[in-house]
C-alpha cells in the first residue's frame, strides 16, 4: 500500500511541468520533524508579541524542532501502548509519514462497545479526529480542518481519505500535498496511516494584486511538456484562451540557490506557503484546458504550471 501510494505520488510529479525540478524531492519525503502554528489568531491581552510574519511563508529545518518531535512520537508510543514495525517521519514536513505494520495496533476505540458489525464509519471518523487533536503535533492537523474526501468500506476494514485545508478558504493547490490516509478495522485498530499534511504557519492578510494585470502578463509564457513520448512546446499568443483569475494557494518546493548536492536534505529544499491566482489555458474551444498556472498574487512572479494533458 505504502509504494502503491508512494508510485503514484511519483507518476503525478513526472506529468507536471514547472519552472523548477520537483520531481526529486518525492525521495525526501520520508525522514523526520514537528510542530504547527494557528494562522492569523489575535493576540490575547497582554500576550507576547509574535515573530513578523513573513512572505513567502517558509517552512525551515530545525534540529531543536527534530528532538522535540521524537520526544513527543515516543510519548505517542508510551501513552498509546501503540507499535509499528514501520514509522516514518517527515524532516520536511514535519509530520508522521507513515505508520505500518502495528504490533499491537493503535486502538482507537479501546474501552467501548462496538455493534454487531463492529463501529460505523462515522464512530471511526471521530475517532481519528480525536487523535488528532490530542496528537497535532505529531500530524500537523487538530482534526477540524480535514475534510473527508473519500471513504471505502471493504468488510472488516475502512479507508478514509482527509484534504486538509491550509491557508485560510481558500482552494489548496498541491494534489499531492495536505492528504491523510488511513486504513482502520471495524473495531479501532489503526493499520496504516500516511501523510502529507503541511504545518501551519501565520501567513498574513495580503492585497491580492489584479489578476488581470497576472493575466496579461502570460502573454508569451511557453510551456515545455511531453507528448506520445516527443517534447513539445505551447507559446501563449493569444490571452483569449487564458482564463480568469481565480484564488487559492499554494506550497512551492524548490532547491535552494547554490546548491548542487544531488541528494535532496531538508537543509538544501526550500518549501514556502503563497497566495495565488490560479489561470486555465484552453487552446482548443470546446475542449478541456491543456495547462493550469499560478501566479503569486502580491509579487506576479509566475511559481509553477501543470500539463493537465495526458
Amino acid at each position: 500500500m505504502v509504494w502503491v501510494f508512494f508510485s503514484q505520488f511519483l507518476t503525478h510529479l513526472q506529468k507536471r511541468r514547472i519552472n523548477s525540478a520537483l520531481i526529486p524531492v518525492a525521495l525526501l519525503i520520508l525522514a523526520g520533524c514537528a510542530g504547527t502554528q494557528s494562522a492569523n489568531e489575535p493576540a490575547a491581552p497582554g500576550a507576547v508579541t509574535p515573530e513578523p510574519v513573513h512572505y513567502p511563508a517558509p517552512v525551515e529545518y530545525s534540529a531543536d524542532q527534530m528532538t522535540g518531535f521524537r520526544t513527543d512520537l515516543t510519548a505517542f508510543f508510551a501513552q498509546t501502548g501503540a507499535r509499528y514495525e514501520k514509522t516514518e517521519i517527515d524532516s520536511l514536513l514535519f509530520t508522521v509519514r507513515h505508520l505500518q505494520y502495528g504490533n499491537p495496533h493503535l486502538n482507537l476505540m479501546a474501552g467501548k462497545s462496538a455493534g454487531s458489525e463492529g463501529f460505523t464509519s462515522d464512530e471511526l471518523d471521530a475517532a481519528l479526529r480525536l487523535l488528532f487533536s490530542r496528537w497535532s503535533r505529531l500530524f500537523n492537523t487538530d482534526g477540524r480542518d480535514l475534510k473527508i474526501q473519500s471513504t471505502e468500506e471493504t468488510g472488516e476494514y475502512v479507508q478514509i481519505t482527509y484534504r486538509k485545508q491550509f491557508p485560510q478558504d481558500y482552494p489548496f493547490a498541491n494534489p499531492e500535498f495536505n492528504l491523510i490516509e488511513v486504513i482502520i478495522s471495524r473495531q479501532g485498530e489503526l493499520g496504516y496511516l500516511s501523510s502529507t499534511a503541511v504545518p501551519d504557519l501565520p501567513m498574513p492578510r495580503i492585497t491580492w494584486n489584479d489578476p488581470e494585470k497576472s493575466r496579461r502578463e502570460l502573454y508569451q509564457y511557453k510551456f515545455s511538456y511531453e507528448k506520445n513520448g516527443r517534447n513539445q512546446v505551447y507559446v501563449i499568443q493569444d490571452l483569449g484562451v487564458v482564463s480568469g483569475g481565480k484564488q487559492s494557494a499554494l506550497v512551492l518546493v524548490r532547491r535552494k540557490k547554490g546548491n548542487s548536492d544531488l541528494e535532496l536534505r531538508p537543509d538544501n529544499i526550500s518549501l514556502t506557503y503563497h497566495y495565488t491566482w490560479e489561470f486555465l489555458i484552453t487552446p482548443e474551444e470546446g475542449k478541456p484546458a491543456l495547462f493550469k498556472v499560478y501566479v503569486d498574487a502580491l509579487t506576479g512572479e509566475i511559481l509553477e504550471s501543470y500539463n493537465l494533458g495526458s
